[in-house]
């Protein structure tokens, strides 16, 4: 069963402001204590829903070179990929190859923190790196979750609760429907919008949140510069909060669009 968002990747080119800029946008600023030092580095912001974002950056030219966000690091700072969480990886995997969907075999990925706590997650890639770039990759925890994902600093000065949705732009919305009813399990619902920028969109709604799939129409718009600068990828990402605020200043989150609502 999908439980929700696990996380979302922001992808950087240089951690040196991040702190300060997120911190200026109302989130707390997690740093998780891997032991040693690997080629990428990263800050969470966990939320009270257990999603979080990952800041990345990856340090290491060469590992940055074969990477599957190389790409739209090419293009800036920005969202990079997305995940969902899930507590039965196999009946995922079983949708998706009843579906003819390509994904890899679910791999154990561990880390252990710097106090020899070890952790460990599952992970089943369908999306950017293995098939579609608009798909998500599935996270499942096979250790206490709040080893992966620290609980200790979760409250933030923007009153953001948890991801509650996150909107994809994408070129070609009727090839995607078959991979996305299959990794949710259910058939996505027409999206009904009232923007002249966007040619059609489909919803799909799990356990009180949601994936929005757009296609803009041809000619000059928001969406179609992104799709143009970044290609087929996260446009923008619904936090609940407290007291909405709408969207966040894009100095302030490295251009990436995160709406509280």
């Amino acid at each position: 069963m999908l439980i929700g968002f696990d996380h979302l990747i922001l992808a950087v080119n240089n951690l040196g402001q991040v702190d300060a800029d997120f911190q200026r946008a109302g989130f707390s600023i997690t740093q998780r204590m891997d032991a040693g030092k690997g080629p990428s580095e990263n800050r969470l912001i966990v939320f009270e829903d257990g999603s979080y974002i990952e800041i990345l950056f990856l340090a290491d030219p060469e590992y940055r070179k074969t990477h599957r966000l190389a790409p739209l690091l090419a293009a800036g700072d920005g969202w990079g990929d997305y995940s969902l969480h899930s507590d039965a990886l196999d009946s995922d995997k079983a949708r998706l190859d009843a579906a003819g969907i390509p994904s890899n075999r679910p791999a154990d990925y561990t880390k252990s923190l710097a106090d020899g706590r070890p952790w460990t997650v599952a992970l089943l890639q369908a999306g950017r790196g293995t098939g579609r770039v608009e798909l998500p990759f599935i996270a499942a925890d096979l250790t206490p979750r709040n080893i992966r994902i620290p609980d200790d600093n979760i409250r933030h000065a923007n009153t953001a609760k948890g991801i509650v949705g996150l909107s994809i732009v994408t070129d070609d919305l009727p090839g995607l429907v078959p991979a996305m009813d299959a990794i949710f399990g259910t058939d996505g619902a027409e999206a009904l919008s009232d923007s002249p920028d966007i040619r059609r969109g489909r919803r799909w709604n799990f356990n009180g949140r949601f994936v929005d799939i757009v296609e803009p129409v041809a000619g000059s718009s928001e969406l179609n510069a992104h799709l143009q600068q970044r290609g087929p990828s996260i446009y923008e990402v619904f936090v609940k909060a407290s007291r909405p605020s709408g969207l966040l200043d894009l100095a302030a989150t490295h251009g990436a669009r995160i709406r509280l609502i």
